[in-house]
């Protein structure tokens, strides 16, 4: 991404800085997790350490998986430890929801599908304490920038990790509905999505951990 980009697409993403939420740049708490209300779900996911991601809301279209939604933005960067814990509302209950981004804090880019490129794809169901899998992160061979995406399951490992650091709530951990779907609709163009982001349309259903 050239600096002139950079530099225009900030510009306009502080205009419409109301339109991105609340941020949130730890996990919940023990405390937290333990008090899990009616209307909320624990989500449980994988990540590379030191890196943020977005997920979408979406719907199935054919075989396909078609990004769609009202946009809301929370932020989470994880630093150590490799999870994301994080509390979902009832809003996305049921939603198709799909890994839309993979960047460092700095939002360095390491993985963004586009239109016949495929995601993660998973359901949020309520009052429940839903391990998603794990997002990996490879560099083939010598090329250093390149990255590589693949999904994995590891339920045991994140109950350990559960157990560790949310006692409380490591017994009630579940599997997700999961599977690696194309995208049907996001441009490959990603100047233009970047600035249709920006401008709170084609970001529209991003949710930023």
């Amino acid at each position: 991404m050239s600096f002139i980009k950079v530099c225009f697409v900030f510009l306009i993403s502080l205009c419409v800085f109301p339109l991105t939420g609340c941020a949130r740049f730890s996990n919940i708490t023990p405390a937290e997790a333990s008090a899990l209300g009616a209307d909320e779900t624990i989500i449980v996911l994988g990540i590379p350490d030191n890196h943020r991601i977005e997920i979408g809301q979406g719907v199935d279209d054919g075989s396909k998986w078609k990004f769609r939604g009202t946009r809301e933005v929370l932020l989470d960067y994880r630093w150590k430890d490799g999870y994301l814990v994080r509390k979902v509302s009832s809003q996305l209950f049921d939603e198709r929801l799909g890994v839309l981004r993979i960047s460092t804090p700095w939002r360095k880019e390491q993985f963004r599908p586009c239109k016949g490129k495929p995601t993660l794809v998973f359901k949020v169901p309520p009052k429940k304490v839903l391990y998603i899998g794990h997002v990996d992160l490879d560099t083939p061979g010598d090329k250093k920038e390149e990255k590589i995406v693949g999904y994995r399951v590891d339920l045991e490992e994140a109950r350990l990790y559960l157990q560790k650091e949310y006692s409380e709530i490591a017994a009630q951990l579940s599997m997700a509905e999961t599977e690696v779907k194309e995208l049907s609709n996001i441009s490959c163009n990603f100047f233009l999505t970047d600035f249709l982001d920006a401008l709170g349309t084609a970001g529209v259903g991003a949710i930023s951990f």
